[in-house]
């Protein structure tokens, strides 16, 4: 780069030898020292705009996320009405039953949704009752027995009271 600009100003034909030195001094002795400060300062401003761009996604981004939706949703919602009044015109029904379940099959439905609820509901709560105390025993006994062997170790260690050569070791000598 700095090469293509001191090419471009020696080719410059209505400068004189003297401005055209000049330019060069400055250019190389203000350019070059100048540069990684330039440099620096483009870097800087490109993370400032990043940064500032990315706290507005960050904050705005899932709120104009929703609206987008909500307007997608809406235009849907109303194509689908449009689309359904212009069907029920082309049939010529207006106000027609439409086949639906009757009042037994929905209390028959509501009832065994909830039996199937109560059984599976009362086989869980069953099974967390008869689980929890052996969960509780295995839990005790481990810890009982991770201890008894920390114990015997301190006690048939050669170095007592405070063993720290066979502790990591747990061989009982």
């Amino acid at each position: 780069v700095l090469f293509i600009i001191l090419r471009m100003i020696w080719v410059l034909a209505e400068v004189g030898p003297a401005r055209k030195s000049l330019t060069t001094f400055f250019i190389l002795a203000l350019g070059i020292p100048m540069y990684p400060v330039l440099a620096a300062l483009l870097l800087a401003l490109f993370w400032l705009i990043a940064g500032v761009s990315v706290l507005a996604v960050s904050c705005f981004g899932p709120a104009a996320l929703a609206f987008w939706a909500f307007v997608q949703f809406w235009d849907l919602m109303e194509d689908f009405v449009s689309t359904e009044k212009a069907r029920a015109r082309r049939l010529g029904r207006r106000n027609a039953t439409a086949e639906d379940i009757t009042c037994w099959e929905l209390i028959c439905g509501l009832l065994i949704g909830v039996l199937s609820c109560c059984s599976f509901g009362l086989l869980s709560l069953v099974l967390t009752i008869l689980k929890s105390p052996l969960v509780i025993l295995s839990v005790l006994l481990r810890y009982v027995y991770e201890s008894c062997c920390c114990w015997l170790i301190l006690v048939h260690c050669r170095c007592r009271p405070f063993c720290s050569c066979c502790a990591a070791s747990r061989e009982i000598q």
